[in-house]
């Protein structure tokens, strides 16, 4: 755990920021998907709707990964020049 603070410290400011507001955009698309769960069941939702909200989940998790990597991938290219 040491190591991981240790490399963030080293981290130029624009990629962690990146990463940081991805990462919470990414949780609030998460948030989203929960409570349209949440309503789907409520209401006795159909079929399409649970599906739409597992593509939701999808795309949570892929901003996610996208946001870290693009994070790290910045971090890099910066630390490079």
């Amino acid at each position: 755990m040491k190591n991981l603070f240790k490399t963030v410290s080293k981290m130029k400011r624009t990629p962690f920021l990146l990463m940081f507001w991805g990462v919470k955009f990414a949780f609030y698309v998460l948030l989203i998907a929960f409570f349209a769960y949440k309503y789907n069941q409520w209401t006795a939702g159909s079929y399409e709707n649970g599906m739409l909200i597992i593509k939701l989940v999808q795309v949570a998790f892929s901003l996610f990964v996208q946001f870290i990597l693009g994070g790290i991938i910045l971090d890099c290219y910066m630390a490079r020049k």
